[in-house]
């Protein structure tokens, strides 16, 4: 708690996470994958082939098949999240943001593949 009553904390966390919600985003857009990512910058999660996330029952109606694909291969790209949600932390720096921004793009592009090919 005392990392967290530092000035500055929360706004850090913040940033860090509206940076990486509008990476996560805007690489889903052009990759002309439906999704919606929503939350709040500090606890956030993409929900597939919806638009609009009013409630859970939006979120259950999203595309739980991509979810777990999505997660694999982040998984697999040394991003650990489980089957919902990212946590920013005030320990996420500069590298650790363009790691998961480089890891997304990575994933985004099996993902299309492994779209194509079903």
């Amino acid at each position: 708690m005392a990392i967290l009553k530092r000035p500055g904390a929360y706004e850090r966390i913040f940033k860090t996470g509206r940076e990486l919600m509008g990476t996560l985003s805007e690489l889903l857009k052009r990759a002309g994958i439906p999704a919606l990512v929503t939350g709040e910058p500090p606890l956030f999660d993409v929900v597939f082939g919806v638009s609009e996330v009013r409630n859970y029952r939006d979120v259950v109606k999203g595309d739980a098949d991509m979810m777990r694909t999505f997660n694999r291969l982040l998984r697999e790209r040394g991003i650990l999240k489980g089957e919902s949600k990212y946590y920013i932390s005030i320990a996420h720096d500069d590298a650790d943001i363009k790691f998961t921004q480089d890891r997304w793009e990575s994933a985004i592009k099996e993902l299309m593949k492994l779209r194509k090919a079903a």
